[in-house]
């Protein structure tokens, strides 16, 4: 038998090398920072203010409620026998274009998306009698969420 051992060829050691993927490229990032910086707190999760890429008014707030949130909201409403309204505001034609465009992206990340994580906890515990999803929203809520 031979026990012999040489070194790996560049090749051989490009082959078998598994290349880091994002996430763990991030992770090693904020561990980096983190160790000179030990309160350092990130968050990832992205919100619709995020995904809309927009200059936020108190008139697209009020938009974004009415479009996305309002309908997921009305649901509780019935259950809890609470008054919330908002007025239709027209927007400028401008910001309705780009928010017609971004529409289609945000029905796709709407299950990653903040506020819509949020509300789905809500209506689950709404809707299914379950008090013990109050400790996820407790923790949702206390997360250092930027709307950059």
């Amino acid at each position: 038998m031979n026990f012999n051992q040489t070194k790996l060829t560049r090749s051989e050691w490009n082959s078998i090398e598994i290349p880091l993927n994002e996430d763990e490229i991030h992770i090693l990032k904020f561990i980096c920072k983190g160790y000179h910086n030990v309160n350092l707190v990130e968050n990832d999760l992205p919100t619709i203010q995020q995904q809309l890429k927009m200059t936020t008014t108190n008139e697209l707030e009020n938009y974004i409620y009415i479009k996305y949130f309002k309908p997921i909201i009305d649901g509780f409403k019935v259950k809890f026998n609470v008054n919330i309204s908002a007025k239709d505001i027209k927007l400028k034609k401008a910001d309705m274009i780009r928010l017609e465009t971004s529409d289609k992206n945000i029905q796709h990340v709407k299950e990653t998306t903040y506020e819509f994580i949020m509300l789905s906890i809500c209506e689950k515990m709404v809707k299914k009698n379950k008090p013990n999803l109050y400790y996820s929203l407790y923790k949702l809520n206390t997360l250092h969420v930027s709307n950059e």
